[in-house]
């Protein structure tokens, strides 16, 4: 999962329900609950005017683990009492850390938060809520390598920890008695794009109960040329394609899916012309072969079903990829429904130079924007009334319409991380 972009609501004619004497919507009373990189606890924009903290709690999951805590299983959980003792110890020349030893190191979560809530010189949809925050804790170095990456060029993160996160927000508000929106700004082109993960199945769950939303962006994966799709006409039709290998790209993963009951089966060509011959559907476990010219480790699995949604999806990892374009040659065994889709990582994954070479700008939207239950916003540039290319676009894989909702997001001013 990696950080989608930040979602002005100053554009959206918000401003004037703050005021209203028939419909007052500020947040008081409901808990903002942001699962991101944390928040700068000290910024006045998220304490009231006597100088006390409007976080009502805090889960690092990357603090150090408190035993005595049941509530939580790692990491490490702060109150809105220590957060105040915390800036009281600020406001008196001492070390708010030794307190409360918790920052937003890269600053998303902080910048999200102001857009929410804040009540200063950023004043937010929300300037009276209260904040529940999860700050995750970054991907593991075995996840990163799977995608060629030593050195994330962003924060990244895993679907365990957020679930863990929603779980955390949505447990919290039942305890206080408080109605929640939970906001999840990261995605990823991991997954069906069908509502059938298991993030967006628990979003889901949740979403049934009275006092709970959850909201998410579309991902900035619009004109990023990560995915690609197309029809079958018929059994034995022939669909190709194509990608580019960037110059430094190491290793790249890639999903195709299919709609029940299609079968399709799968070869592939490498940019020196060596063909690995079609793999048939039938191919039980993975299929591993070693190119000789490129010296490239090829990994092909097939799905049939896919144990979440009934579909075939064929995996590919090419590990020690090479520049240059690629081409992957789909045979239609049986064709009913005929639609395929297929996603490369995200952009902000990626390195120059690799992407699609027929690209598709359509059913772009990250997981888990494509949940059945998720409020989804999309970005526009509201200085032209006019959109952005790079916002996520539907529909989802399973042809529902999303995203419901559109903001500006051109140039948005947020708070700094201090």
């Amino acid at each position: 999962y990696t950080q989608c972009a930040l979602s002005p609501l100053d554009t959206a004619g918000i401003n004037k329900f703050h005021d209203n004497p028939y419909l007052t919507l500020t947040g008081r009373g409901v808990i903002a609950g942001i699962i991101d990189t944390g928040i700068d606890y000290l910024n006045s924009e998220f304490m009231y005017e006597d100088n006390t903290t409007r976080i009502m709690t805090i889960w690092d999951q990357t603090g150090v683990y408190d035993p005595n805590n049941k509530e939580i299983s790692y990491g490490h959980e702060y109150s809105s009492g220590e957060i105040n003792e915390a800036i009281t110890l600020s406001k008196n020349k001492g070390d708010p850390y030794s307190k409360v030893n918790f920052k937003d190191e890269d600053g998303h979560g902080t910048k999200v938060s102001s857009i929410i809530g804040g009540r200063g010189k950023y004043v937010g949809a929300a300037p009276d809520c209260a904040f529940a925050i999860v700050k995750l804790v970054a991907s593991k170095k075995i996840s990163l390598n799977r995608y060629g990456i030593d050195t994330p060029k962003c924060f990244t993160s895993t679907s365990v920890d957020i679930i863990q996160g929603i779980k955390y927000l949505f447990d919290y508000a039942h305890k206080v008695n408080m109605p929640i929106v939970i906001f999840i700004p990261l995605g990823t082109n991991e997954g069906g794009h069908d509502g059938h993960s298991l993030v967006e199945r628990y979003i889901d769950q949740i979403s049934r109960i009275r006092g709970v939303a959850v909201v998410c962006g579309t991902g900035n994966e619009g004109d990023a040329n990560t995915h690609t799709g197309g029809i079958f006409k018929s059994t034995n039709d022939v669909n190709v394609i194509e990608f580019k290998s960037g110059q430094n790209q190491k290793n790249l993963p890639m999903n195709i899916w299919f709609n029940k009951p299609d079968r399709v089966s799968l070869s592939l060509t490498s940019p020196s012309g060596e063909i690995i011959d079609k793999i048939p559907v039938k191919y039980k476990g993975q299929y591993t072969t070693k190119l000789v010219y490129e010296e490239s480790t090829v990994y092909v699995k097939y799905h049939f079903p896919e144990e979440l949604t009934g579909d075939e999806l064929i995996s590919i990892y090419i590990q020690d990829i090479k520049p240059g374009v690629w081409k992957l040659t789909l045979t239609g065994e049986y064709i009913s429904n005929g639609q395929y889709n297929a996603w490369m990582p995200q952009r902000a994954l990626l390195e120059e130079g690799t992407e699609f070479l027929n690209p598709s700008q359509y059913i772009t939207l990250t997981v888990p924007a494509t949940s059945e239950s998720v409020i989804v916003c999309s970005y526009y540039n509201q200085d032209n009334n006019t959109l952005m290319a790079s916002s996520g676009r539907g529909y989802t894989r399973d042809a529902r319409i999303a995203p419901i909702v559109a903001a500006g997001g051109y140039q948005v001013p947020t708070v700094g991380n201090n």
